[in-house]
C-alpha cells in the first residue's frame, strides 16, 4: 500500500495504529468497505486482518485500559485480543457494519479470563480448618484455671 505524505516515527503500537489509520483513510479505493475487509480477512488475506488491526486496535486498547489502568498489561491484553481474533477470523459476521462488538466481547472475555489467572485459588476447606487456632483452652489452661479457682475459693472462705 502506498504511503501518502505520513511517516513512521514512532515505535509506540498508538503512533503506528494512527499511521496505518491515517493511510487507509486517505486511500482512494474499494477496500474502504469494512465488509469486503472482513471477507478478505475471513479468507487469509494478511493485508486486510492487518486493515482491521490497524481501524480497531485504539477502541479495543481503550476499552481494555479504561478497566485495567496499566499500560504494559493493556497491550499484552490487546495483543491477546487481536491473536484470538485472528484465530477466529472465521466466525465474525461479514454483514455486521462494524466487527467493533465482536472484537469487544473478545476484549472482555480475555479481561476474564486475566483475572481469574491473578486471582489466587484457595485452599481446600480441610486446609483452612487446620490453619484457623481453636480458641477453646487445652488441658494446660483447663488445669490452670482449676488452680487460680481453688486458691480464690479458699481465700473467700476465711
Amino acid at each position: 500500500m502506498a504511503c501518502i505524505g505520513y511517516t513512521k516515527e514512532s515505535t509506540d503500537p498508538i503512533t503506528e495504529v494512527q499511521y496505518a489509520r491515517n493511510i487507509w483513510r486517505d486511500t482512494k479505493s474499494p477496500m474502504n468497505d469494512i465488509q469486503r475487509i472482513v471477507e478478505r480477512a475471513r479468507s487469509g488475506d494478511s493485508e486486510a486482518f492487518s486493515l482491521l488491526y490497524s481501524e480497531y486496535y485504539v477502541p479495543v486498547y481503550r476499552y481494555i485500559f479504561a478497566r485495567i489502568k496499566q499500560k504494559e498489561l493493556t497491550q499484552d491484553l490487546t495483543q491477546d485480543v487481536f491473536l484470538k481474533i485472528y484465530r477466529t477470523i472465521n466466525t465474525i459476521n461479514a454483514e455486521a457494519s462494524s466487527p467493533l462488538g465482536y472484537f469487544y466481547t473478545i476484549a472482555r472475555n480475555t479481561l476474564i479470563d486475566h483475572w481469574r489467572k491473578k486471582t489466587p485459588i484457595t485452599e481446600s476447606s480441610d486446609d483452612y480448618a487446620d490453619s484457623i487456632p481453636d480458641p477453646s483452652p487445652n488441658a494446660l489452661d483447663l488445669a490452670h484455671l482449676k488452680a487460680e479457682s481453688s486458691i480464690l475459693h479458699e481465700c473467700l472462705q476465711r
